[in-house]
């Protein structure tokens, strides 16, 4: 398999910060000894789901609400925990707007 000089990815963990740690270095060695790649150091992050990870230039998060509801069977939990989302950081839908044509508004 051939992958362009420049490939991005991004890998979700449930597990803590040194299972992420862990992976990160299996993931370096793996990449080094079978693909002859290279893990770049500055642009390789392990970031907590609780804050932003901007990929591609854009935010992914991972909701937490603090809601509970009351299930059909009578069980309380929260609704939308887990959920995955992503947002348009601000200087991107700016910087679109600037060029869309005067006529379309």
């Amino acid at each position: 398999m051939r992958f362009p000089r420049a490939t991005h990815l991004i890998i979700g963990v449930i597990g803590s910060k040194e299972d992420a740690e862990n992976i990160k270095a299996d993931l370096a060695v793996f990449l080094k000894e079978k693909m002859g790649l290279t893990l770049s150091v500055e642009k390789t992050k392990i970031t907590h789901s609780a804050g932003r990870a901007r990929f591609l230039g854009y935010d992914i998060s991972v909701s937490r609400s603090q809601e509970i509801k009351r299930k059909k069977n009578g069980v309380k939990a929260r609704p939308y925990t887990g959920v995955v989302k992503l947002y348009v950081p601000h200087e991107k839908w700016e910087s679109a707007s600037a060029d869309v044509p005067p006529w379309i508004t």
